[in-house]
């Protein structure tokens, strides 16, 4: 079974508010137990409550974190990387039942708000960006060429993947909806 995260869903793009509205309104989320155990947790069991205050504290520290004026460190601080932000990783929804977020957007605001892409949003823009100048120009220039004979978007982005796995920004999720995103971009343009 495919798993879509909620760090997922943030590298797309989505805001941290349209994710905690969408939880609220649907009334689940999958994720791990306490023991380990993977299923359905829903908003309407006090069994759950827990669950849901922590995803929901960890969204909070996650937004906290990514709208913090100041440049971001590469890694995150040692106390959320043992702390809060995993959780964003445990809890999502698996394929099948996967949340159309668009319509969560702004939902209950009086006014729209046109949030600026965090810096954490635009490090991983330009990560990509010095992915693909590597591709083209760069030292990886020859290894791309020798492994990628055929050009096209899936064999770029496993490229990509696999040469800079840990990098944030470089899963292969994140740079399907870049491309497609970037590709509806340049055809409306």
């Amino acid at each position: 079974m495919e798993f879509l995260s909620i760090n997922e869903v943030l590298e797309n793009g989505t805001t941290h508010g349209a994710i905690a509205t969408a939880i609220e309104k649907n009334g689940q989320i999958y994720g791990w137990d306490r023991f380990g155990r993977f299923r359905k947790h829903l908003l309407s069991d006090k069994n759950h409550a827990q669950v849901f205050e922590e995803v929901f504290n960890a969204l909070a520290a996650h937004y906290a974190w990514s709208s913090e004026p100041l440049p971001q460190m590469e890694r995150l601080p040692e106390h959320l990387v043992f702390g809060e932000f995993p959780r964003l990783c445990e809890f999502g929804w698996p394929d099948s039942e996967i949340i159309d977020f668009s319509e969560f957007e702004n939902a209950g605001q009086i006014t729209p708000v046109h949030l600026k892409n965090s810096l954490k949003a635009a490090d991983n823009n330009l990560r990509i960006i010095g992915a693909l100048r590597e591709c083209l120009v760069g030292q990886a220039r020859n290894v791309f060429n020798d492994q990628c004979k055929k050009f096209n978007d899936a064999n770029l982005i496993d490229f990509l993947e696999s040469h800079y796995t840990g990098y944030s920004g470089l899963g292969k999720r994140n740079l399907e909806g870049k491309f497609a995103a970037a590709k509806r971009l340049l055809d409306n343009s």
